[in-house]
């Protein structure tokens, strides 16, 4: 192979690890961002749930038939 080969081949080379390293980044970014949003929608429905139960609690909010379940 001439020299001019083996120098552009090795550009490729460089270009290819870096497209991969550039991809894998996004994967692991992706799936960081895919979890985040997970346990951010997970906390707004518990934090939600817990603000009912304080208001059932506190009498603000009467549910019906509530009376035949005490």
């Amino acid at each position: 192979m001439s020299a001019y080969t083996v120098a552009k081949l090795s550009q490729l080379k460089g270009i290819l690890e870096n497209s991969v390293q550039e991809n894998v980044k996004l994967l692991i970014t992706e799936r960081n961002v895919k979890r985040r949003l997970f346990n951010f929608f997970f906390q707004l429905l518990f934090y939600s749930f817990l603000q009912v139960q304080t208001l059932i609690n506190q009498k603000a909010i009467e549910l019906p038939g509530k009376e035949a379940l005490v």
